[in-house]
């Protein structure tokens, strides 16, 4: 085994609903640099969004591992909060960025997942920019 992944629901921040998070993105030492982080995690967010197509992947990265935040970026994740804890993971003496990578969806994949019960109805509001 060279690396591993994958994704699993979990409570981000108190009071809210389960997120889909990516758990566990690791790979020995002596195969880094080879781009199997990077397949790693597209294949958990491709995963993802196959079984649930409108639902974002979350992901939460010590502020410090600058390589991570690059390889998340260079997948389309987007920083969109910091704090010294997310997840129930404490980042002492530093903070933790949550990232979200977006469903890639055009209205057509939308309509169909509401046509087959998937996706619900109304408008709702993204919690994560109130």
């Amino acid at each position: 085994m060279v690396g591993y992944s994958g994704a699993q629901p979990f409570v981000i921040e108190p009071g809210r609903e389960p997120e889909w998070l990516v758990a566990g993105l690791t790979v020995v030492p002596a195969q880094r640099r080879r781009g199997i982080a990077a397949r790693l995690l597209r294949e958990v967010v491709e995963k993802r969004h196959s079984a649930a197509p409108i639902a974002p992947v979350f992901s939460v990265i010590n502020a410090q591992n600058l390589a991570s935040l690059r390889l998340h970026d260079g997948i389309g994740f987007e920083e969109i909060g910091r704090a010294a804890t997310y997840a129930r993971i404490d980042f002492t003496g530093g903070e933790g960025v949550l990232l979200r990578k977006r469903a890639a969806l055009d209205s057509r994949m939308i309509s169909r997942y509401h046509l087959v019960g998937g996706g619900h109805d109304d408008e709702r509001a993204d919690p994560w920019t109130e």
